[in-house]
């Protein structure tokens, strides 16, 4: 039997796992295209999303045949949004593999380059909120501000901060985990449910307290999502 091996092009990396059966292997996260591209060179039976559109064309040009795009209409969840191929296919398959693989009304929380908190309700895509992610965040302070030097993400438990690398590590972690919380709870308000969040994105550890963090979602809900094509 062939491996599958899906490929998660985001805004920074891309990320490449092996399927065979149920089980599911870390290939690699990638910063270079062209690393990836070499990974993936001589693969048939390659499975990507992508929310970099620019990019499909050197992935086929190198790749052929080898490679398929998925996109939103091969994703089988009910989406209430202006428009359907307006929404990042990150999102939707986060929700359609939650959906799969753990509940049908969540809370859904994305964190990389963006900050993305969406919703779904008894299977049904209803939309979000998407802000900056924190290496976003970290990277636009060090670059704007002179005095302000470069940090390293991590889970912020001090009461305060008491100098000035504390003091951004805590205004990034607590900004957005206290724009995770709000907007949880204008939901529940709003629909009367209580939301189990779950969590994904290269810096989605750092609110695993949260829920249930699970990296590898996208591309298990991609491999589930060719079988229904």
């Amino acid at each position: 039997m062939k491996k599958l091996i899906t490929v998660d092009i985001g805004n920074t990396s891309v990320d490449i796992c092996e399927h065979k059966g149920e089980s599911i292997k870390f290939i690699g996260k990638f910063l270079k295209i062209d690393d990836a591209l070499k990974i993936l060179e001589g693969k048939d039976k390659i499975i990507a999303s992508s929310v970099r559109p620019s990019l499909r064309k050197e992935f086929i040009k190198r790749l052929g045949n080898g490679i398929r795009f998925i996109n939103p209409d091969n994703i089988n969840i009910r989406v209430e949004y202006k428009s359907k191929e307006s929404i990042g296919i990150d999102r939707i398959l986060f929700a359609y593999g939650v959906k799969k693989f753990y509940s049908d009304t969540a809370l859904l929380v994305s964190v990389g380059t963006a900050l993305v908190v969406d919703l779904m309700i008894e299977g049904v895509f209803k939309g979000g909120f998407i802000t900056c992610g924190l290496r976003t965040k970290a990277k636009a302070l060090h670059e704007r501000a002179e005095q302000l030097p470069h940090v390293e993400l991590e889970i912020f438990t001090e009461t305060i901060g008491t100098d000035t690398l504390s003091a951004i590590k805590g205004g990034i972690f607590l900004e957005s985990l206290y724009f995770i919380k709000g907007v949880k709870e204008r939901f529940e308000n709003l629909y009367g449910k209580h939301l189990c969040v779950f969590i994904t994105g290269g810096d989605g550890y750092l609110f695993k307290d949260m829920g249930l963090y699970d990296p590898f979602i996208i591309h298990r809900a991609m491999a589930e999502a060719v079988k229904e094509v």
